[in-house]
């Protein structure tokens, strides 16, 4: 019963007009938006349209979510389901937004010794700092909290944020845990170095944070990842079913 009135409602979001302040807020918030093709673009509505519409936004810490907050949030997170049909990060019921960095949060526990931009919980909700959103709006930095966050939903479709997102087929399952292996492996040998390479080094924590990272470094550096990553590209390309170095091309 809840199911076929969630999929009226949502056929309703889908079907309404895209507003043109939204359409601006994309044009300035989000490089890619301005690269996209016009179906790209209309998917991208889309999703923007379903992730505001459906999910639950609040504001932490006295911050108050406006619209500008919830599409440029969405759009960023809508760029990641461009290859996709019929998704729109259902399993995300909430996203909380605070001024800048807090406090890790763990359920109800506060852990004082570290402070996030952003935060995943598996099967629940997504905290981001505004600030840290808004580094995301200009190309060529490779950084992005929300692609960040909602690429650890993803990775945890399975059950897990353990770094193995689901692909399609067994063959490039496997082909990531090889390819995987080896890019955690030099990425930590270059973390502890301190030599730089253009996958941040945030990503040889552990490697739930390497496909965070490679994920941001796909959508944000993609010219930069093709030329040096070749194989970690080419999977994220066929798991996320999009080339985003068209959009610079």
């Amino acid at each position: 019963m809840f199911g076929w009135f969630r999929k009226r409602h949502r056929k309703k979001l889908i079907a309404q007009p895209f507003p043109r302040p939204w359409q601006e807020l994309l044009h300035n918030n989000l490089w890619q938006y301005r690269q996209l093709s016009v179906p790209e673009r209309n998917k991208l509505h889309e999703c923007v349209k379903v992730i505001v519409g459906e999910s639950y936004w609040e504001g932490c810490e006295g911050l108050e979510v406006s619209d500008v907050m919830k599409v440029t949030i969405a759009g960023h997170a809508g760029m990641m389901l461009l290859g996709t049909s019929g998704y729109y990060f259902d399993g995300v019921r909430s996203i909380l937004v605070f001024p800048r960095e807090f406090e890790r949060r763990l359920h109800t526990v506060v852990e004082e010794d570290e402070v996030r931009a952003g935060e995943a919980w598996q099967d629940g909700p997504i905290l981001l700092s505004w600030h840290h959103v808004l580094s995301a709006t200009a190309p060529g930095n490779g950084y992005n909290i929300v692609v960040h966050e909602f690429a650890h939903h993803l990775d945890g479709l399975d059950g897990e944020m353990g770094g193995t997102p689901i692909f399609d087929s067994e063959e490039d399952q496997q082909e990531w845990a090889e390819v995987m292996e080896v890019e955690f492996a030099d990425l930590c040998g270059a973390a502890s170095r301190g030599q730089w390479t253009i996958l941040q080094h945030y990503g040889a924590k552990n490697k739930a944070e390497f496909f965070a990272v490679a994920s941001e470094c796909f959508f944000e550096t993609p010219v930069r990842m093709k030329r040096t990553h070749a194989e970690l590209y080419d999977l994220l390309r066929r798991f996320y079913n999009q080339n985003p170095v068209d959009w610079v091309a």
